[in-house]
């Protein structure tokens, strides 16, 4: 499950750099405090135990920049951090200009929140080269792609940086999901309908009767009675689900599902109901993702699918309660 970095606070992604910095640098950097020009930097002084490789590591004066932003799907192409006098990699470059001129870096990482392609890395790295005379090979950009391959070799920075996972709203990547129901409303839109009749299916497993899990979950007869309005698209989202064509959906599906239902045991003592966290939960969705956003009813109707056809849910009376 991805960390949803924008969901942190700024100190809080600059401890989690700290952490992984530890794993790879080493655990003599210093955290990331206020210089006299008035940046915030993270330091480290020395041979570093695994980067850029343990073969040919850096060494010398490195210094860490944490550039954390509450954008979703933020970029490094974006124009708030390219090109323009005012932008964030222009003021950066200057800093590290001075630095290195006074003889303070000798190598230089930035880590951010934001989507990095290969393109945008390499023009990113020949500028600051070019404009402050450090070597190409002793700078690293690092974006939500580095920090999630880093975060699988040391997981234990997450908790080590003071981030409890189940605080946080939730950590299914909203784009992934949005893949899933942008596919789906595709499918649902070419007039495909299910091959049987819906008020007779036989499935390859047993269902908890409809009635009997909204009385142990607690949900209202008028949202069942929403829910069941819905019938005709869930059967058409099950065969798309099912056709080995879309595995690849079918995994992110059940990655949401998971998430899902550890949100909803994370949650069941705020809400009153479990229409509330019904509700809730598709609100946090609608408001995470433009995709999502746009398509309100989709969204819900995806949700809704997952609780009628026994996936989401409590699976016994004590989790209810």
């Amino acid at each position: 499950m991805k960390l949803c970095y924008h969901d942190l606070y700024d100190s809080q992604f600059e401890l989690l750099v700290v952490e992984v910095c530890k794993g790879i640098l080493g655990r003599a950097i210093q955290g990331f405090a206020t210089g006299p020009d008035g940046g915030r930097d993270g330091r480290f002084h020395g041979v570093a135990d695994d980067w850029p490789s343990k073969s040919e590591p850096w060494s010398g004066k490195i210094i860490i920049q944490a550039k954390h932003t509450s954008e979703l799907n933020a970029k490094f192409s974006d124009s708030d951090f390219g090109e323009s006098e005012t932008s964030i990699l222009t003021k950066e470059i200057r800093r590290i200009k001075k630095l290195y001129d006074d003889g303070h870096l000798d190598a230089y990482m930035l880590f951010s929140n934001r989507k990095l392609g290969a393109l945008a890395n390499e023009s990113i790295l020949d500028r600051i080269a070019s404009e402050t005379g450090l070597c190409k090979s002793k700078i690293s950009i690092l974006g939500v792609e580095a920090l999630n391959s880093l975060l699988k070799d040391f997981p234990q920075a997450i908790s080590n940086a003071g981030i409890n996972i189940t605080n946080l709203p939730l950590q299914i990547s909203p784009d992934a999901l949005a893949n899933v129901l942008l596919s789906i409303k595709g499918h649902l839109n070419s007039g495909v309908r299910p091959g049987r009749d819906c008020n007779n299916i036989n499935t390859d497993f047993v269902r908890e009767p409809f009635n009997e899990k909204n009385l142990r979950h607690g949900l209202s007869a008028e949202y069942a009675a929403e829910i069941l309005d819905r019938v005709i698209d869930f059967y058409t989202i099950e065969d798309f689900l099912q056709n080995p064509i879309n595995s690849d959906l079918k995994l992110t599906y059940n990655d949401a599902l998971d998430e899902f239902t550890r949100w909803l045991l994370d949650n069941r003592m705020q809400s009153q109901s479990f229409d509330g966290l019904l509700n809730w939960l598709i609100k946090l969705l609608l408001e995470r993702d433009s995709d999502l956003g746009r398509n309100r009813r989709l969204t819900s109707t995806f949700i809704y699918y997952m609780y009628w056809c026994c996936d989401l849910g409590f699976k016994n009376a004590a989790s209810v309660k």
